[in-house]
């Protein structure tokens, strides 16, 4: 479960009389048809005259109260600014006065001060009032003075004056020892979930890893700090307190914390920041990740950007994150944006994008009401006093050749890539809650990445009533570990005229597992944002060609620009080493394919490395983007159909999960097709629609039909349809193999 915290509030203690009278409630900002009121309720155990009552806001002037009752214990007065205004809808019991003079309540802010008899009875204050919504007590039993014991009317009409207050709780629970921490010139800060009464006395023990410990006694400060004391060094990871009570005596166990500390460089860094939202609907922010062992205070920290400096939490108040967590900084709202985000997120886990995200120990928000984050020549900085703990520039933003507008997409940062920071590819845009972890795979090097599939002369034509085909460039993994393949970018040998320019097509980390396909596509800038649209387009081109294989779709909203006459075509690391290299052209086509538009060039056996090992597509769309490739097996026979083990475990995570099956012929002239059928005859599922045989041709089938459903169990029947492209005579070569659940 992810547990979102709160900054705490520090306030400070006063005496209370002991017979007060209390503010119960108070309306600053009143709607066009209320007016300003006051209520005040006699807590204590003897009567009080209202001739003894006076009442003041910020300004030194006393008002009295007008006219003079004698109040019992448990009464209530309600004081109005217009006392003939008052409607006649209240009990005989309820008091109404008003005050002379009236004390202006303020609307941004004001403080209120009721004594009884010269000695102050109860005070408060607010820093902004709710229009047309009073300010209600919530706990007779805990001061008034404590800002957290006061809340907005949450009653329809606005307000509650005679009536019990809409936020009114009643005390049941024992006081919490919810953080402690040590600021940088060794104050130690004890921090309650609750108010507590000032000058008790409260036993500490403080701790270090295998050291000794110190104990000592400490008189509470009041409100939710605990104590503030300096400590003799920084060595101290945990404080023990002992038994504490609150204002309703419910007294608390004994409970030890973790002692939070300011972040050095390394523990706490920027991961993610949303900086050009114009629509209005996710709130600009800032998200910090907390990568120490230990928890840390932010009390001390603050952010900059170009001139304007920010502190992270306001004066007189903390903020304590775990290991693990993530901050958001914002100036607004991000409750709605963080569940999402955790929505879209869940939605989206197969997404092979978004593997290396996770969610953090905890959610922590800092509200910064004033903050702006420039979008242009902007760098923000996080410090702690003068030390910079960590920076990122706008100008680093590497903009994802995917999307056609940034508009409401935030950026993150990476590990171990040139390109630092780049946009989110969570399909909402944001990705606020969660947290970035260095991808599980290893940067590939030469011999790891095959080209295996090229398109570059495409049909393109507005009156065929077809969808226009895209260039494609399809990569494997044919190495045996996964692989990062973020920064990968393709580029062309450098001549007299200069270097060509680069096409970036991945500036994100991502992990490409073995065997499994990455296919770079023009994606038109006529089309949405969408990853669901991306593969409808090419569904749309080629309705027949997706196989079962596993593919990453890397769109590109820039054409390729692969020549149609014949290029060198170089896929490049991010580091600009070349791990493989293609020749595009007519003459990588298969002799007896005349018209070769619109139809790709495959590599056979991409595991070889072999440049001259490549033909045409036979498959009926011309192109088969995503379609698992052959890869070189070993021992092949000189013909017939080949198949590795008679029986598979589907639902297994072994090796056994999948059946390997070979078609080999000494005439390269040869077509091949491979189907599956039930041992009733029915149709499975396609698994080569055609090809040219050449060296061989090699596909694996993982016990599932054409719609990607696992089979039942069974024995299910391999047929091998070899046809002779020139002399027309053909052959059949069929192979059991059983289904185990």
């Amino acid at each position: 479960m992810i547990c979102r915290f709160l900054p705490l509030l520090l306030l400070f203690a006063h005496q209370a009389n002991s017979q007060p009278v209390l503010i119960s409630e108070y309306l600053p900002a009143p709607s066009t048809h209320d007016q300003e009121f006051i209520e005040l309720i006699l807590k204590g155990s003897s009567n009080v005259s209202t001739g003894d009552v006076t009442v003041r806001d910020r300004s030194p002037r006393w008002s009295h109260v007008d006219p003079a009752y004698e109040l019992v214990p448990g009464d209530t007065l309600l004081l109005f600014r217009y006392i003939e205004k008052v409607p006649e809808t209240f009990s005989p019991t309820i008091k109404i006065a008003t005050l002379s003079p009236w004390p202006i309540l303020n609307n941004t802010g004001d403080s209120l001060v009721v004594q009884v008899s010269a000695l102050d009875s109860d005070r408060t204050g607010y820093s902004s009032a709710p229009a047309g919504r009073s300010i209600e007590r919530k706990s007779d039993v805990i001061p008034g003075y404590i800002e957290s014991n006061w809340a907005p009317s949450r009653d329809p009409a606005g307000s509650t004056p005679g009536r019990r207050n809409s936020v009114y709780e009643v005390d049941t629970t024992a006081p919490r020892v919810l953080g402690a921490e040590l600021s940088l010139n060794n104050q130690l800060w004890i921090w309650m979930s609750e108010a507590l009464p000032r000058n008790q006395s409260v036993r500490l023990q403080l701790h270090q890893n295998q050291g000794p410990s110190f104990s000592m006694t400490v008189h509470s400060m009041g409100g939710h700090s605990l104590t503030s004391l300096e400590v003799p060094d920084r060595m101290w990871t945990d404080v023990s307190v002992s038994s504490t009570r609150d204002y309703a005596g419910y007294e608390s166990e004994p409970s030890t914390v973790e002692i939070a500390r300011a972040p050095v460089r390394g523990e706490v860094t920027i991961n993610e920041v949303l900086y050009h939202d114009k629509t209005g609907g996710v709130p600009e922010f800032i998200e910090l990740f907390v990568a120490s062992d230990h928890s840390i205070s932010l009390r001390e920290l603050s952010l900059s950007t170009n001139q304007t400096l920010y502190s992270l939490v306001p004066q007189d108040t903390t903020l304590l994150a775990p290991s693990g967590a993530a901050v958001l900084l914002t100036a607004g709202n991000m409750d709605a944006a963080v569940d999402q985000a955790a929505i879209s997120f869940a939605r989206e886990a197969k997404n092979p994008h978004l593997e290396h995200l996770t969610s953090p120990s905890a959610i922590l928000t800092a509200i910064i009401p004033s903050l702006r984050i420039p979008n242009r020549e902007s760098t923000i900085r996080l410090h702690v006093q003068s030390d910079t703990l960590d920076a990122m520039s706008i100008n680093e933003v590497c903009f994802s050749p995917r999307f056609e507008t940034y508009t409401g997409r935030s950026v993150r940062r990476q590990a171990d890539l040139p390109c630092k920071w780049t946009h989110s590819l969570l399909s909402v845009g944001t990705s606020p809650g969660l947290i970035s972890l260095p991808v599980q795979a290893r940067p590939p090097i030469a011999g790891d990445l095959r080209i295996i599939e090229v398109l570059y002369d495409t049909i393109e034509d507005a009156f065929d009533n077809r969808a226009d085909q895209v260039e494609f460039i399809e990569l494997m993994n044919v190495g045996d570990e996964p692989l990062d393949i973020g920064g990968l970018y393709f580029s062309g040998p450098e001549t007299d005229l200069g270097k060509p320019s680069d096409l970036p097509f991945l500036h994100a980390q991502t992990r490409l597992s073995v065997g499994e396909i990455a296919l770079v596509f023009h994606y038109p800038r006529d089309f949405p944002d969408d990853a669901l649209h991306e593969k409808r387009l090419l569904r749309s081109i080629w309705p027949n060609s997706h196989g079962p294989a596993r593919t990453i779709f890397l769109p590109v909203r820039q054409r390729l620009g692969l020549s149609n006459t014949g290029e060198l075509i170089l896929l490049m690391s991010s580091q600009g080493i070349e791990l493989d290299r293609v020749w595009i052209g007519k003459d990588r086509h298969h002799p007896a394919v005349k018209n070769t538009k619109g139809r790709s060039i495959v590599r056979l056996l991409s595991a070889t490395g072999q440049l001259g090992n490549w033909s045409s597509s036979t498959h009926e769309d011309g192109a088969t983007p995503g379609y698992a490739q052959p890869v070189q097996q070993t021992d092949r026979p000189k013909s017939g159909l080949r198949i590795d083990r008679t029986s598979i475990y589907p639902t297994d995570d072994s090796a056994d999960n999948v059946v390997h099956i070979e078609v080999a012929s000494q005439n390269p002239s040869d077509i091949v097709r491979i189907r599956v059928f039930s041992a009733d005859g029915h149709d499975v599922t396609e698994l080569v629609a055609g090809k040219f045989v050449d060296n061989g041709v090699s596909v694996a089938w993982n016990g599932r039909d054409e719609n990607h459903n696992l089979v039942s169990a069974g024995i299910y029947i391999i047929v091998a349809h070899v046809f002779d492209s020139i002399s027309g005579s053909h052959r059949s070569y069929k192979k059991a193999v059983a289904v185990l659940l």
